[in-house]
């Protein structure tokens, strides 16, 4: 007898019955053998008033209610559309709750039907969605939903999802479906039990969704008007006949896309771009590149290189799964939920870069497992053949390879393995300035000691075997001689974790943060008692490892091959990692180290005060053109400055000003008429900005005006939320966006994206590899973006501006400040259209020894000026006063 689907959602007066909510709103789409059959929806008078905050959920009104029955007189005919159905809803433990406690409040039986979830399921057959709310949903993968929090609309949009969910689980292959079976117990009620009855009938009754994702119409086709400044850049790149080129556009000119262009239009050959950091690259990859391609007029193929702890292992993923599957009833509802919502993405990834991955999905404690296994089990031959080696496959092909600055440093080869013709170097001032957030070797104690651990433990399997076994003098003798090896390691090693705890463990203990990085200098290096104990270890490891390994060969005969190859292949790690942590250590007088203080372990960084001799490698290798681009190549310093130390004689300098026009699009302000708030404490810095907030919220309610704060502490930021949410009301509270620890960044960014009123409370880094699709009505600086001095970075500088007699401060900390101040700046505004208001509370851009060079290396046009703090609230009318700047000076 064929199954049929009854499709709930409920709208409420709130969350629970039993605190007297009642239901507003009832929707049933019933379906069966892939047809809608039938449809039941009614408004509902509940005997307690609905709140503001859900007629602004759900459009529904008391007036709306007033003629409309109640639910004891609909109860029966509601009733038996569920029966003899299987009820879904989206989030199946409210709805089916919810009106269980209805119909037994007049006097029905529980209900007892079975019930799915469409949350869980589209949360394992959907692991790369950005979100499982059903709108956000619905409209990533094109299911009409016009009225969300409508209950009718709301289940129908429900029934296309368990449409998509069934159709996903039937496309699954054999393998991966066997291998998700186990996990199935996981899921909420009795959705497991309907996935395999799915599973069974896809060949019987396979289901074809009649909504889902539709073909997007490929980029190519569609239409992009360049901005004169990019055209002029295209120009210019497409007639210079230098190898080297330097390109200084400030930001948001579009120089990315018109440095491509330029390079392509020109010369053929592949192209390796470089940015600063993993988030930019997926900024090029998703949203440059659609670009690129309407630009072209055709398709083009790039690749996103990273390292390979990017990418996923299905090696090690294998293992533990199979180690999980050992102790089913002992694993958590959450790791099996993870564990096959990995299954079926690496079934459909192409990648297998996590960066995929839906933010629910990166769980601490799952993901643990899975490195543990990796630093036991992943030697670089198996990382090799994996996703990453695939994707290094598919790049040697790609006419565009999108990296970052650490990969393309620690790996200078990749321009000749890759035969790559041309080379954009993004943001290349950063090379320059900040050498410190690049690591040339480290390692972490932890993973060291899990490896040595490991040996540990095989070496007394080892030695029970041999005790078992007969084994002949000369035999004996050399084991001997291995187990003073390993007894001298353990001793060794046993010292240096000592004597490292000693000298950090009271960090870990407190779990301080506000110095994340530890800074030794090289000369301080030498002076370091964990460090000689971390010397004379290596070696122990070195002799111990050499001669176990020998010591197996000798008896590879008698031991049985599977054994002794896991054996070996723990030794080898051993070693490799051990060769790492040489590495390491192995200072020169330009290097310097730092210590990552966690919890549970150490890392540490051989960092170098000066990047020259790997950008060296970079400037030597064969190549038709290189690009050196920047929104900052000559704050502070002279524009042949950077050329002279690379070394490079013969180049074009192409320098662009902004097409914006500062003065009329982005009115600035510094608040007067209180202390500037680098003057204050974090906690009377948080009070002052919950203030500004919670006084001008009604205002940006009523106005619709969106404000992004920026801060540069997170911390700050934090506290300031908390403040906040002891002085909002509750209906308040929504209008604020906080990016807080452990919160998805892109999620934050699509909430906020989507209002059209509210405060963004975000880091300067926020914006970086997110665009919105509207800018904010008014920007707030909370302080100026100066480097903390006790970062080890900072600390480096500040060693190597003593070094060569320098002013630490103008020589690097004004320059970075002004490069982030700058770029903050320049993503205010997106196109000549716009126009937005930036606030600084930090009062030295116009009162401090240097605001005379802040005003000087400001964008053209862009003028601070003072606002008093009793004008604030005029302001923020911008849509009553929009000159105010004008009718006040």
């Amino acid at each position: 007898m064929p199954t049929r689907y009854a499709v709930l959602d409920l709208e409420t007066t709130g969350p629970s019955y039993r605190n007297g909510d009642r239901i507003i709103q009832v929707g049933i789409v019933i379906w069966e053998q892939g047809q809608h059959i039938d449809t039941y929806d009614t408004l509902i008078k509940p005997k307690t008033d609905i709140p503001t905050h859900i007629t602004d959920l759900t459009g529904i009104t008391p007036n709306d209610v007033k003629d409309a029955p109640q639910f004891s007189d609909v109860a029966n005919t509601i009733w038996g559309k569920l029966q003899n159905t299987v009820i879904v809803a989206h989030n199946i433990q409210f709805d089916y709750g919810f009106i269980n406690h209805a119909f037994q409040a007049e006097g029905f039986p529980s209900l007892n039907q079975d019930a799915i979830d469409t949350v869980e399921l589209i949360r394992v057959l959907y692991p790369r969605a950005t979100s499982y709310k059903l709108q956000e949903f619905a409209e990533a993968m094109n299911i009409p939903l016009d009225h969300a929090h409508s209950a009718i609309d709301d289940a129908m949009a429900t029934m296309h999802v368990l449409e998509l969910a069934m159709a996903k689980v039937q496309q699954l292959s054999k393998q991966t479906f066997k291998k998700i079976q186990p996990f199935l117990s996981a899921f909420v009620r009795e959705t497991g039990k309907y996935i395999v009855h799915w599973y069974e009938e896809r060949f019987n009754h396979p289901v074809t969704p009649s909504f889902g994702a539709s073909q997007i119409a490929p980029s190519f086709l569609k239409a992009v008007d360049l901005r004169p400044i990019q055209e002029k850049m295209i120009e210019d790149l497409s007639k210079s006949e230098q190898t080297d080129i330097f390109l200084e556009a400030p930001s948001g000119t579009g120089k990315t896309l018109a440095s491509i262009v330029g390079i392509m239009q020109k010369n053929k050959g592949n192209i390796l771009f470089s940015t600063t950091n993993t988030l930019l690259q997926y900024q090029i990859s998703e949203d440059t590149v659609p670009l690129l391609e309407s630009v072209l007029g055709r398709s083009l193929s790039a690749v996103v290189v990273k390292s390979a702890n990017h990418y996923i292992s299905q090696a090690i993923f294998n293992l533990l799964i199979r180690q999980m599957m050992t102790q089913l009833s002992q694993e958590s509802k959450q790791d099996m939920m993870i564990a096959m919502s990995i299954l079926v993405w690496i079934e459909e990834t192409e990648t297998g870069d996590f960066y995929e991955l839906h933010h629910g999905l990166y769980s601490k404690e799952f993901w643990q497992r899975y490195w543990k296994l990796a630093s036991t089990e992943l030697s670089s031959e198996q990382l090799m053949i994996d996703f990453y080696g695939g994707q290094l496959e598919r790049a040697r092909d790609a006419e565009l390879v999108i990296t970052n600055h650490a990969y393309l440093l620690q790996h200078p080869n990749i321009l000749v393995d890759l035969n790559c013709h041309h080379l954009i170097m993004d943001e290349c001032h950063q090379l320059f300035l900040n050498s410190g957030w690049f690591a040339l070797e480290s390692f972490d104690s932890w993973l060291y000691q899990s490896k040595y651990k490991q040996v540990d433990r095989i070496f007394n399997q080892f030695s029970d075997w041999l005790l078992r076994n007969k084994i002949s003098h000369k035999m004996s003798d050399r084991y001997y001689e291995v187990q003073l090896s390993y007894q001298n390691m353990i001793a060794t090693l046993a010292a240096f974790e000592d004597a490292l705890d000693t000298e950090y463990g009271h960090l870990a203990y407190y779990q301080q943060t506000s110095a994340p990085e530890i800074y030794i200098a090289y000369e301080k290096s030498v002076q370091m008692q964990w460090l000689d104990y971390l010397r004379v270890a290596v070696k122990a490891v070195t002799e111990f490892s050499k001669g176990f390994g020998q010591l197996l060969g000798k008896n590879r005969q008698f031991l049985q091959s599977e054994t002794y190859n896991s054996w070996i292949q723990a030794v080898q790690l051993l070693i490799n990692e051990n060769e790492k942590v040489f590495t390491t250590i192995a200072l020169t007088s330009d290097d310097y180290l730092t210590i990552e203080v966690n919890e549970t372990s150490y890392r540490i960084n051989r960092k170098t005060y000066s990047l020259l001799d790997r950008l060296n490698k970079i400037v030597e290798a064969p190549m038709i053109n290189r690009i050196w681009m920047s929104a900052s190549l000559n704050y502070f310093m002279n524009e042949r400055q950077i050329p002279k130390e690379l070394t490079i004689n013969h180049f074009d300098y192409f320098q662009y000003t902004s097409e914006y026009n500062y003065s009329e699009q982005l009115p600035a302000f510094v608040i007067s008429g209180q202390p500037s708030i680098d003057k204050l404490s974090q906690t009377n810095s948080s009070e002052r900005i919950a203030e500004l907030i919670a006084e001008q919220l009604p205002q940006v309610i009523t106005q619709q005006v969106k404000v992004h704060i920026v801060f540069q502490s997170r911390s700050l930021l934090e506290e300031t939320y908390q403040k906040l949410i002891n002085i909002l009301h509750s209906e308040e509270k929504q209008y604020i966006y906080p990016q807080l620890s452990g919160r998805n960044r892109q999620k934050i960014h699509d909430q906020y994206n989507r209002v059209t009123s509210g405060f963004l409370l975000a880091l300067q880094s926020f914006n970086e590899g997110v665009h919105f699709t509207t800018n904010s009505d008014i920007y707030i600086l909370t302080r100026l973006p100066f480097p903390h001095p006790d970062r080890a970075d900072q600390k480096a500088k500040q060693d190597m501006a003593s070094y060569y007699k320098e002013n630490y401060f103008t020589k690097y900390t004004l320059p970075q400040m002004m490069i982030s101040l700058n770029q903050m700046i320049g993503r205010c505004l997106q196109s000549t259209e716009d126009s937005a208001i930036l606030i600084s509370l930090d009062q030295r851009i116009l009162k401090s020894a240097y605001a005379t060079l802040i005003q000087k290396y400001l964008p053209t046009g862009l003028n601070f000026q003072w606002l008093p703090i009793e004008s604030v609230t005029d302001v923020f009318d911008i849509r009553k006063d929009a000159t105010y700047d004008k009718e006040n000076n």
